[in-house]
């Protein structure tokens, strides 16, 4: 799927299973990396938390910072910025740590997290993975907050500017909004499906349904973008916990 999905005058073939083979290797605890298990009845369970932080946002922020470090020029610096209600502040520091270490000398990762949003151990996995170019950043506010100022930093070209010239330093982003994100969440939705196929539960073409907790809808999105590559996913379903915001927009119209 990634091979179809990167060109290979971005990324030749040969180099992209290198680097999978890198991200998804010794610091994933199954070696099936995302095994399908039974719940109950017709219900099965994507297991999406043997990586190295715990979270289903390792599967794609262990691979995205090995294909930036190959595709950017080696004449710039980047700072990564990133906002987080949680998860992702731990899998994106960890993911960007691993980087090689003339890499890490010009790719570095800063995450925001609201300081009383996140909990305990979401806070202490975000201090425990600071590295020499990966930090954490708390805010006295929420997620929303957090990402609304990430991205009026991104639109202030005084100040991307003035990181271009004395620094040398262009930005970019790890939120979902970065494909890179959301092309390896699209994997393990297929590879779920044709996990079920392989132990003779389902017959290929048969329609599935998926039900998804989710909070800003990154990942129901992969599992959309799944369905529209041909996977035969019937039903997306979000389960929404309190982090509800979009939930609400799609109810009632309003982005509150």
């Amino acid at each position: 799927i990634l091979e179809k999905c990167i060109h290979p005058a971005d990324i030749p073939g040969s180099k992209l299973r290198e680097i999978i083979g890198t991200a998804y290797g010794e610091n994933f605890t199954c070696s099936k990396i995302a095994p399908v298990r039974h719940l109950t009845g017709s219900q099965f369970l994507l297991e999406l938390f043997h990586g190295p932080t715990a979270s289903f946002k390792d599967f794609a922020l262990q691979i995205m910072p090995h294909i930036f470090a190959y595709c950017i020029p080696r004449s710039c610096n980047y700072l990564v910025l990133v906002a987080t209600s949680g998860d992702t502040g731990s899998a994106v520091l960890d993911g960007f740590s691993r980087l090689h270490d003339t890499d890490k000398q010009r790719i570095a990762v800063m995450s925001f997290f609201p300081e009383d949003g996140v909990s305990p151990i979401q806070k202490s996995q975000m201090i425990g993975c600071q590295k020499e170019n990966a930090w954490s950043v708390g805010v006295k506010s929420d997620f929303d907050f957090c990402q609304t100022a990430m991205k009026k930093i991104f639109t202030n070209s005084d100040y991307t500017g003035y990181l271009t010239v004395e620094y040398g330093t262009a930005l970019a982003a790890a939120n979902s909004i970065n494909w890179a994100r959301l092309l390896p969440q699209v994997v393990y939705h297929a590879s779920a499906y044709l996990d079920l196929v392989h132990q003779g539960i389902i017959t290929f073409g048969d329609p599935v349904d998926i039900c998804i907790p989710t909070g800003n809808f990154g990942n129901i999105l992969a599992a959309l973008y799944a369905k529209v590559m041909g996977i035969p996913i019937r039903k997306c379903i979000c389960a929404s916990n309190e982090n509800n915001v979009l939930t609400d927009f799609i109810r009632t119209g309003i982005y509150d």
